[in-house]
């Protein structure tokens, strides 16, 4: 890592070497001379974003050039742009042209996007994160459960209350795989989001439930959990069903708050 100061300037500009890269970890490196398969640039894009996540490189910093991070991964320039246009999208990166590819401040990442997620999770910082989203269910599923216990129609509602059902059918049974059971989960919180009509709330819901469903595992949803879980929806939807705005906004803040002590008890 070098640093100089441009010319008529009083900042310093940090560049990150491909040595530095390198010596990272082995988790980052790529497997033989080069990485293969498809979508060679979301990999190249999910390694850069590693070292980054991990913090070995600061932002502010610049990253390699294109030639360099070509021959370090073993693949093209081609696919090496790719990825620094992936990275741009997400808020990791700017391009500068004609000066390289600067790393930006955390707070201007998004989040939500799978590819910030999953490097977050693998660089172990998926309590943090995991927190945060919970925080963002709280906001927004609070308030679309009490909309939607206002504004349903008798049809909208009779859905709700089959999928709850579902749900807790579910849970009884002991044959329900856990994958089963959280797409199911998934549904009646997608479908609650579909109802208060408004896309925006429903596509962020369901990025935040991909993320956290991929956390529990069959020992921390247990039989016992499950059942608890599907008491829980059944109460939510209990709510909708009556027209109980207040009581649907209770239901589910004690079902999330639930979910993440739950999910975060060996964290």
């Amino acid at each position: 890592m070098s640093s100089r100061k441009p010319p008529g300037s009083s900042r310093t500009v940090t560049r990150v070497t491909s040595q530095a890269l390198t010596g990272a970890g082995t988790y980052l490196r790529p497997a033989g001379p080069g990485l293969g398969g498809a979508r060679l640039g979301e990999q190249v894009a999910s390694l850069i974003l590693h070292e980054v996540a991990g913090g070995t490189v600061a932002p502010g910093s610049f990253l390699p050039p294109e030639a360099e991070l070509a021959e370090l991964y073993g693949v093209s320039r081609l696919a090496v742009r790719e990825a620094l246009q992936l990275l741009a999208s997400v808020g990791v990166v700017s391009v500068l042209h004609g000066k390289g590819t600067v790393v930006r401040e955390e707070t201007d990442w998004d989040v939500l996007s799978g590819l910030v997620m999953g490097a977050l999770e693998a660089v172990g910082r998926g309590e943090l994160l995991r927190r945060d989203l919970y925080g963002v269910r709280r906001i927004l599923e609070c308030a679309a459960a009490e909309m939607v216990a206002s504004t349903a129609t008798v049809a909208q509602r009779k859905a709700i209350a089959n999928k709850a059902s579902t749900l807790v059918a579910e849970a009884e049974s002991e044959q329900t795989p856990l994958s089963q059971f959280l797409e199911t989960d998934r549904d009646f919180h997608d479908l609650l989001a579909q109802t208060a009509g408004n896309q925006a709330l429903r596509q962020i819901i369901r990025q935040v439930h991909v993320y956290l469903a991929s956390s529990w595992t069959a020992v921390r949803l247990g039989p016992a959990e499950r059942l608890e879980s599907g008491r829980q929806h059944q109460k939510i939807s209990d709510a909708i069903v009556a027209g109980d705005p207040a009581a649907a906004r209770a239901a589910m803040e004690a079902h999330i708050n639930h979910a993440e002590r739950e999910q975060t008890i060996d964290d």
